[in-house]
């Protein structure tokens, strides 16, 4: 067990920040102010703290997060870094209660971050800037307010004197955005005990909407697609470009691509989706709200689907995708191409075997010089957890806190890939729930100029303090 003692400065730094504020001061959701400049100073320390793999590290991250619970009165025993190499470490930390009525409950983020280029962004994307309401800075969405904040949220309860009836676990991991030591399938390979947990919260996807400035609607990821990466290569003996060939590598490898663009996979409407593709008829365009009506009552609609096709978060709830997403080819500027490659990621619905879908598309491309290959998975296919009505209800007692009994809490299906996978490939009930309001049309994980705005961030600290306090389930 590798157990830190470090980080003193950012420790005071942060403590510093918390400090100019009255803590008798309160938002919305029960957090005091202090927590929230508290919760801003850490985010601050983790942005500035380059948790790429390419260039970076989540071990520091990891440590200056275990000094915070240390210098907060955590036993030792009970903050531990781990992981499979010095630059991939993982925080685990562990709320004990005296006298557990109950299995424990797991909540997990990741600390490492995509990659970001200076010269593609307005501002140094390794450096929090708050700008017009918002706060900028590679992570701040994905996923670095939720490691503040359940951090931050932790720290106030234990501060004011709550004592948990069953165990809290935390869990902040790297290498979730890639690479090939993944913290929670490290961690369920080498501390499996971690995770005999009643059940998983996993803050990275879903969560509360905002609607014209308000939450409507707080979505909790149930199940997630499956990423499916598939090779598709193109050889040919070449020769020289003054002798064109009619099976050129290139204009092959084109003409295979242009059909899987063409190509849309059936719509498979499971319970799940219908719900969720019924509650999304609200803030639909009126254009699409029809077509999702049409659809719902005939998934075979062929009009339905071509309207929905413009539409890509509606469309990607109702089938499987795929899309190109790199391409090369050729060796030379005057040699007929020997080699032409493309990179194909699918996303695929929940109980559709992978091998299908690339069956699927070698039978559209139907041309047997096109050679397809999938890569081996990033993360496992899982099943749909099943919506616990205790869960639900703990969730929506959080959710009335911070925003209002009238905000809608719906199980959802996520189009994107999490941690969660692992866990509930493992057989762990796992609710995925970014807790910081997010207007739909504003999502900028991955990309440039990644935000989000100060005012959800603040409020996204009662709501995690909120959520901790309901799984914990005791008084003070």
């Amino acid at each position: 067990m590798q157990i830190v003692r470090s980080l003193a400065l950012a420790a005071t730094t942060i403590a510093a920040g918390a400090a100019t504020l009255s803590a008798q001061s309160t938002t919305r959701g029960g957090s005091d102010t202090a927590s929230v400049a508290e919760a801003r100073a850490l985010l601050k320390a983790l942005v500035e703290t380059n948790t790429t793999r390419e260039h970076g590290s989540a071990a520091p991250a990891a440590r200056l997060l275990a000094d915070r619970f240390l210098q907060a009165g955590w036993p030792a025993a009970d903050v531990e870094i781990a992981g499979p190499s010095p630059a991939r470490q993982n925080l685990v930390v562990r709320w004990r209660a005296q006298s557990p009525k109950a299995k424990p409950v797991l909540f997990m983020s990741h600390i490492d971050v995509v990659e970001a280029r200076r010269e593609d962004w307005d501002s140094d994307p390794f450096v929090l800037r708050e700008k017009d309401g918002y706060l900028y800075g590679r992570g701040v969405l994905d996923d670095k307010a939720a490691v503040a904040t359940w951090t931050t949220g932790l720290i106030s309860l234990r501060r004011a004197g709550w004592r948990p009836s069953r165990d809290i676990v935390l869990l902040l991991t790297s290498d979730e955005e890639g690479g090939d030591e993944n913290g929670v399938e490290w961690l369920l390979r080498n501390r499996r005990a971690l995770f005999d947990v009643d059940f998983v919260i996993n803050a990275d996807a879903a969560g509360p909407e905002l609607h014209d400035g308000k939450v409507t609607l707080f979505a909790v990821d149930v199940a997630e697609k499956h990423p499916v990466t598939i090779d598709f290569t193109v050889t040919n003996p070449g020769g020289h470009s003054s002798l064109p060939r009619t099976d050129n590598a290139i204009y092959a490898l084109a003409h295979a691509l242009v059909r899987v663009e063409g190509y849309r996979f059936p719509a498979q409407i499971s319970e799940l989706q219908r719900a969720q593709l019924t509650a999304a008829i609200g803030s639909a365009p009126p254009a699409a709200a029809e077509a999702l009506r049409a659809i719902l009552r005939d998934p075979n609609d062929s009009a339905a689907s071509d309207a929905l096709v413009r539409v890509p978060h509606l469309n990607a709830m109702l089938r499987t995708t795929c899309v190109a997403t790199e391409l090369s080819g050729g060796h030379a500027i005057n040699a007929l191409p020997q080699r032409a490659m493309a990179t194909v990621n699918c996303r695929v619905l929940p109980g559709v075997a992978p091998a299908s879908v690339v069956a699927q598309l070698l039978s559209v491309i139907a041309d047997t010089t096109v050679h397809a290959v999938a890569r081996p998975p990033i993360k496992p296919a899982a099943a749909a957890s099943p919506m616990r009505d205790d869960v639900l209800k703990l969730l929506t007692r959080a959710v009335a806190t911070s925003w209002g009994a009238s905000v809608r809490v719906q199980p959802t299906m996520s189009r994107g890939a999490t941690d969660g996978s692992f866990t509930r490939a493992a057989g762990i009930p796992t609710y995925t729930v970014w807790h910081v309001p997010l207007d739909p049309g504003d999502m900028r994980a991955h990309g440039r100029d990644e935000r989000i705005l100060a005012k959800s961030f603040d409020e996204s600290v009662g709501f995690a303090r909120s959520l901790i306090r309901e799984a914990a389930g005791a008084a003070p």
